[in-house]
Order: C-alpha cells, then structure tokens, then sequence
C-alpha cells in the first residue's frame, strides 16, 4: 500500500503545456515574505520542474517533484518509492475543477492532484483515486523550500532513503539524505 500527500488533496491529471513557457520567479514583499502568483499559469510555471519540500499539515516532511508533463512524484515519510500522481492547476472563472467543489476565493487559483487508487492517505484516512483540488493558498501554506529541478530524481520511482515516520524534518536534514556535489538553487525557501 503507498501512502500519499495532500492535506486533503490527491493529484490531478493534466494536459502538457507548450514548452516555452516561462518559469515563474516569486516575488519578495518588503515584510520579507514571498508572494505565490494567484494567476493559473504563473502558479503552475512556479511550481514546473521544481522540487517543493513541505511541512506541516499533518504530514510532517514531505517533497514533491512537479514534473512539466502533468506528473508529480512525492516522497512520503515512510515510504521505499516514491507515489506518481497527476497535477494540474485550475482556475474558478473557468469553471474547469475537477472533484467536488472546494471554498476557493475569487482571484484564487486551485491545485488538483489524482494519487492512484492503490494510495492511501493516513491524514484524512482515504484512498486515492480521485481528483482533489485546494486553494493556492492554502497549498502555499506548508511549503518551506522550492529548488530547480528533479533534485532527488524522483521521478525514476526511487528514492535516496526512507525518511523517518515519527518526525519532522528540516529541509538540511532532507538534503542530507541524498548528498549532491550539485549547487542547489533555490526558488524559495522560509
């Protein structure tokens, strides 16, 4: 049995789009705090191609890869592969999220993921299978790093090791896990 991600979220599946799109940078406010687009396209240009570590939420550490075809691959504490799912991000004004209906704020964008049905969450205690969706916003939320790339190349299903059930970690401590000779570039990190 896989266990997957998402404060109440599954993945969902998604059309690939052009592949000139422009990766989308975050912008620091003067509070220092950075702001997440709420624009579709730009949300999913911040988060194409791009490794997210999460925290928080119930799920303790997670990471995520979002892969530019409609694919993300997460790694999930306790698990020896990593769960392949499908994303997308929809827009409300266009009517076009799937699942059932979610609270979502007029200028808000959502992110949907499908898990396969096999997964299972152990936060909401439901099986995958199905379209969830969830406001940017609240997605953005536990999210405390972005880097370029397929930093752990999850994408080929392995992972660098089996991160432990019964704490959190730190995004230093994940990147111990799998040391890199590369120079990490970081998007975003809190």
């Amino acid at each position: 049995m896989i266990i997957w991600f998402a404060s109440s979220v599954l993945v969902a599946a998604i059309s690939a789009c052009a592949s000139t799109q422009t990766k989308q940078t975050l912008k620091l406010t003067s509070d220092g705090r950075y702001v997440f687009p709420t624009i579709e396209r730009s949300f999913r240009n911040t988060l194409v191609d791009r490794t997210v570590f999460f925290s928080g939420g119930g799920h303790g550490t997670q990471v995520e890869y979002f892969a530019n075809d409609g694919r993300a691959y997460l790694w999930y504490r306790g698990n020896r592969t990593s769960v392949p799912s499908n994303w997308k991000t929809a827009s409300p004004s266009n009517g076009d999220i799937p699942g059932p209906p979610i609270p979502i704020t007029k200028g808000d964008v959502a992110i949907c993921f499908q898990y396969p049905s096999r997964s299972y969450n152990p936060v909401t205690k439901t099986f995958g299978g199905e379209w969830q969706c969830r406001s940017s916003f609240l997605f953005a939320e536990n999210i405390v790093a972005i880097l370029e790339g397929d930093l752990f190349n999850l994408s080929s299903g392995r992972l660098p090791a089996v991160m432990p059930k019964d704490r959190a970690l730190t995004v230093d401590q994940v990147l111990s896990l799998s040391p890199t000779n590369e120079t990490l570039e970081y998007v975003y990190r809190r």
